[in-house]
């Protein structure tokens, strides 16, 4: 996905207690996860080196956020309402090609 829709006061709501480096880190996963379509992998190293985390606190940031918004299942990390939208986002597309 290219675009996807950001609910500003559930978002708000939901990471009151971030700090802004684990803001960063959870927008940066959200980013890919939406850019991929597909769950978050559970390889840590290569989660740190795809959101660019190579000091000890971005590492933390990144490994509380999964703890927090992100649920290991055997194919990656999922974030429900991810999900969610990336189904809406499939349902829409496969309308429109057929023309609705």
């Amino acid at each position: 996905m290219n675009y996807y829709r950001r609910y500003v006061g559930d978002y708000l709501r939901d990471t009151a207690r971030l700090s802004m480096i684990e803001h960063g880190a959870y927008n940066l996963l959200l980013d890919y996860y939406y850019a991929d379509e597909q769950p978050l992998p559970l390889d840590h190293d290569e989660l740190y080196m795809m959101v660019r985390a190579m000091r000890p606190d971005d590492r933390r940031a990144i490994d509380k956020v999964l703890g927090i918004f992100f649920k290991a299942m055997p194919d990656g990390y999922h974030q429900k309402r991810v999900d969610h939208e990336i189904e809406v986002s499939k349902k829409a597309r496969s309308n429109g090609k057929q023309g609705g």
